[in-house]
């Protein structure tokens, strides 16, 4: 009996010491694909750049099988949520609750810090046992709205018990702060771009001049009046939209092409990979950055609209609206033009000027690559937490030691 005690505790240490010496676990428990979804990616990648292990519990886009996203030190487990069936729904949600908390049991000397990005997400990180790590709830693009969301009520009641919240944008965060009296201040990390290697926007050729849009497609972001100003643009510029367009708004809008008899000059991309989204920006001139003022979503989404910055990321100018913090951001810095989604002349009046002025849509896109390159990339606002990260990670680390070398010096 005493020789099985002693190799139990021979074994013990060897397991604690491999458990010390191993990267710590970063869990991503995103409902939304992550192939949809920049943000949880370039968490991931930057967490296994700092060091962790990063484990993605995520579903793949809807009519595809797997997820893409992949990196070193990043394993995905998949769950397919969107189905019609509301019975397939709830099976595939017990599944990958029970994934969670294998997960969790798996790495359960490893674990660092778990981000569930969304109420939704949040709701089940929420309930599932074993927590001796630090939780997170990130809210990229979604405020909270109790009385419309089953997951958003419940989130209300329990955003108390994580460690930090994180928002997109600084109003988002004071707003957040007054809806529902938090004693702390959210974080804020707005969806800048990752730092990665660019071309010259020199490289941008061709007899068209080219304005994008990349993102979702619909009337929040006023496409409609984009493209009813295309008549009235220089018979040379064309309207480039990247984003998903099998959906009701999307098909919406290639009706309205229609009609106002721009078909020939709107073109339709589809959704394309996240990697390839810069590649394709930097072949067009201008973009396209507007969000309606209907509610606090839209209007307090300076930090969390992605493509402001994946337009600066391209070296490209854009148009963008006058929603609080937009004017600083884009016309206060020479890198473009803020006028009201619905003012069509006003929309053709930018696209003109750039259109007919290459060297100052040249000088306003190098700008604009200049700060990105400066102050607007990921790595920046999200050092601050992958500091925070370490730390407790450190801190726990050391109190295992300690508690092992007691527990030495005992026997």
């Amino acid at each position: 009996m005493a020789r099985f005690v002693v190799l139990l505790r021979r074994y013990l240490d060897f397991v604690m010491q491999q458990n010390t010496a191993a990267r710590p676990v970063a869990l991503l428990v995103s409902l939304g694909p992550v192939d949809g979804y920049p943000p949880v990616q370039y968490q991931a990648v930057l967490l296994a750049r700092a060091g962790f292990d990063v484990v993605v519990l995520t579903c793949p886009l809807a009519g595809s099988k797997h997820v893409s996203f992949a990196g070193e030190h990043i394993s995905v487990v998949s769950v397919p949520l969107q189905s019609k069936s509301r019975e397939t729904r709830l099976f595939a949600l017990a599944k990958l609750s029970l994934d969670l908390v294998k997960i969790r049991w798996q790495n359960r000397n490893r674990m660092a810090v778990e981000i569930a990005y969304e109420p939704n997400a949040a709701f089940y990180s929420d309930w599932c046992p074993i927590r001796s790590h630090l939780r997170v709830v990130h809210l990229h693009e979604t405020l909270i709205d109790p009385q419309n969301q089953f997951y958003e009520r419940c989130a209300v009641r329990r955003l108390h018990t994580f460690d930090r919240i994180v928002v997109a944008d600084e109003d988002r965060a004071d707003l957040l702060v007054s809806q529902l009296a938090l004693r702390e201040r959210p974080s804020v990390i707005p969806n800048y771009p990752l730092l990665v290697d660019s071309e010259a926007i020199e490289n941008r050729s061709g007899k068209h001049f080219e304005t994008v849009y990349v993102g979702a497609l619909g009337e929040n972001q006023a496409l409609d009046s984009v493209i009813r100003s295309v008549d009235d643009w220089l018979p040379h510029v064309r309207l480039h939209l990247v984003g998903a367009d099998d959906t009701n708004a999307a098909m919406k809008l290639r009706a309205l092409a229609q009609d106002c008899g721009v078909t020939d000059r709107v073109v339709f991309h589809g959704r394309l990979p996240l990697a390839e989204v810069p590649v394709f920006l930097r072949k067009c001139h201008l973009g396209f950055s507007f969000l309606r003022d209907h509610h606090d979503q839209l209007r307090f989404a300076t930090g969390a609209s992605n493509k402001r910055y994946q337009y600066m990321q391209a070296g490209m100018p854009q148009v963008s609206d006058l929603n609080p913090r937009v004017t600083a951001l884009i016309e206060e810095q020479g890198i473009g033009r803020c006028v009201h989604p619905d003012d069509l002349s006003g929309i053709t009046e930018v696209v003109n000027f750039f259109a007919r002025n290459p060297g100052e849509c040249t000088r306003a896109g190098r700008q604009a690559e200049e700060l990105y390159l400066r102050q607007y990339h990921y790595e920046l606002p999200f050092r601050e937490f992958v500091e925070w990260v370490n730390r407790d990670w450190e801190r726990r680390q050391e109190t295992v030691t300690q508690r092992d070398t007691r527990h030495a010096a005992i026997h």
